[in-house]
């Protein structure tokens, strides 16, 4: 972070303070909470006796802030797509694709998927479990990213896919996006382009539970596809939606 702790001369208060008056706001967001990172694996070694690698203070500290940031952005949104807030059918002759990341409870990230007629049919499901652990931003991305290759496989034509991560929904909207994540939206706009008709929408949670279920469920099935006939849990999981028809 270009930080020197061999410039705290006057104690820690002054330097903090120093940093207020240098640094720009947005800085300041990821030298705080880089700060608390520091502070809670400091207390981990103290007390527990375990000590962290120092880049995975600081990994962690940058994953808690990209889903601070995203939080705010959610909060403060209160017109276009994000306004839906349940589960809607796609135009008829479409088919709507949800996606989403999650943590599996294990150090690992689980990607789900569901695609949906505009009869609210399920026609295809799938969860996958991408072993390592991600910040939030890159996990939406690569599970977009993956999401792309199995239906572009399944030849599918006229999509409509919903996410509920802003940042990757804006990052396949404008030209630019947050420099780490940038290879992975090129890939996806790649495979985006390969559609004759496709879209990305971005929806609140509520409207995205089947597909966050099913990446809870990744760490049981790391890798499965279903046409119909799923597990019980996962039939569970993909109608766990509340429909609401125009």
């Amino acid at each position: 972070m270009g930080l020197r702790s061999d410039t705290i001369e006057e104690g820690f208060a002054d330097w903090i303070k120093s940093c207020y008056l240098s640094y720009k706001p947005d800085e300041m967001k990821t030298i705080t909470q880089a700060l608390w990172a520091i502070w809670k694996a400091r207390n981990e070694n103290l007390f527990n006796g375990r000590l962290q690698d120092p880049t995975a203070a600081i990994h962690k500290a940058l994953a808690l802030l990209m889903e601070w940031l995203e939080a705010q952005e959610k909060t403060h949104q209160s017109s276009g797509t994000s306004s839906n807030v349940v589960w809607k059918p796609p135009p008829e002759n479409s088919l709507k694709v949800n996606i989403d990341a999650g943590w599996t409870g294990t150090e690992a990230i689980g990607f789900g998927l569901v695609v949906r007629d505009h009869n609210a049919r399920m026609m295809f499901a799938a969860t996958y479990m991408e072993p390592a652990r991600f910040d939030p931003a890159m996990a939406e991305a690569l599970a977009l990213r993956w999401s792309l290759s199995v239906i572009e496989e399944l030849g599918m034509d006229d999509v409509v896919i919903e996410t509920d991560s802003m940042i990757v929904y804006k990052a396949m909207r404008e030209a630019h996006c947050k420099p780490y994540i940038e290879p992975i939206i090129l890939d996806c706009k790649f495979l985006a382009s390969m559609f004759p008709k496709f879209s990305i929408s971005h929806v609140k949670r509520k409207a995205n539970n089947s597909a966050h279920s099913l990446a809870a469920l990744a760490n049981e099935f790391p890798s499965n596809v279903w046409w119909d006939n799923p597990p019980r849990s996962v039939a569970e999981a993909i109608f766990v939606d509340v429909f609401s028809f125009d």
